[in-house]
């Protein structure tokens, strides 16, 4: 499989430790975002949003965003339970940080630097 990378996200972060944990060996494409090249009509082709992290499977399809590629991953490993009850509560796990950042900024009052800098507390 290969996967459309830009070395600092955290959601390509979090989708190479997935498969380096199960032991998956994935190609990484680097993509430099900030040089456009998520912009380039070939890479449009593969995920007209244009965005990273961007798996290809080994069928050659196309597979865009962090939490659907780690569904994909994570699919007859624990990490994804037959269970109903548990595999109902994967996607809490996926909107966390997500909700924590919000959280953040809904308690600063708004100031998004001021809630990236100072801890959440609970008063």
């Amino acid at each position: 499989m290969r996967l459309y990378d830009y070395g600092p996200s955290q959601n390509c972060f979090k989708v190479r430790l997935l498969a380096a944990h199960l032991g998956m060996a994935l190609e990484v494409v680097p993509v430099s975002i900030f040089n456009g090249e998520g912009a380039l009509p070939e890479f449009l082709a593969k995920n007209p949003m244009g965005t990273v992290p961007l798996l290809e499977t080994d069928s050659g399809e196309y597979l865009p965003e962090s939490n659907a590629i780690l569904t994909f991953l994570a699919e007859g490993t624990p990490y994804l339970p037959c269970d109903s009850m548990p595999r109902a509560q994967v996607p809490n796990w996926h909107s966390f940080p997500l909700e924590a950042a919000a959280r953040r900024v809904l308690l600063s009052g708004g100031q998004a630097a001021e809630a990236v800098s100072s801890p959440i507390t609970n008063s």
